[in-house]
């Protein structure tokens, strides 16, 4: 079973560079300019240095921008939400090679532990797609939408009850009950890994979380 865990996994980081995370280079091309300034890491939280603006428009957003739902990755059924899946929980039952369909899962966001039918479990985008829409992704090309979409360090197995909670919102908005630091650090992380602008009060909660 571990063994199948990180063959998934790492299959579907092969099978995502093929839809643009190859390239995670800036793509500017067509973006407005905006006044920008770095964020000085913080000594608790390690946080890299981030693009400060505020969000733009969310005219145009819809989520078949980012792709039509998980990317394939390796055989019948396994997709990027299966690796996901078999990253995050234990004790996974799996069907047709790679569908994980129940397991134990320690939810990141509530402390709790879910243990069931995978369907009890949604994948969260740490930084929602139609946030990253308004931070900068409206002007990127299809491809590399598809390939934020998929991107597993913005991925994370959670309770249901806690996605739906937190939405589209970013960390200024909403935190989790337990490991919001963790949480406020990844954040950090994914936006600054693909250029995305973070707005002054989304810098002032990512740090506060971690004081």
């Amino acid at each position: 079973m571990g063994a199948w865990r990180t063959w998934c996994a790492g299959a579907v980081a092969v099978a995502a560079l093929g839809v643009g995370m190859a390239s995670t280079l800036p793509e500017s091309a067509g973006a407005p300019a905006v006044e920008t300034a770095l964020a000085a890491p913080t000594a608790v939280a390690e946080l890299p240095p981030l693009r400060i603006a505020e969000d733009g428009p969310a005219d145009g957003y819809r989520r078949s921008e980012f792709g039509d739902g998980w990317a394939a990755a390796v055989g019948p059924g396994c997709d990027v939400r299966a690796a996901v899946l078999a990253r995050d929980m234990v004790a996974t039952t799996v069907e047709d090679g790679c569908d994980v369909t129940a397991g134990t899962l320690a939810d990141p966001y509530s402390g709790e532990t879910i243990t069931g039918p995978s369907r009890e479990v949604d994948v969260d985008h740490i930084v929602p797609l139609s946030l990253a829409w308004r931070t900068g992704a409206a002007h990127w090309s299809d491809e590399r939408r598809e390939a934020f979409a998929n991107d597993l360090a913005n991925l994370r197995a959670v309770s249901a009850r806690d996605n739906r909670s937190k939405g589209d919102k970013g960390p200024e908005e909403w935190l989790p009950d337990t490991g919001g630091c963790a949480y406020a650090r990844d954040f950090a992380a994914v936006s600054a890994r693909w250029e995305l602008t973070v707005s002054p009060a989304r810098v002032h909660a990512v740090e506060g979380a971690c004081g």
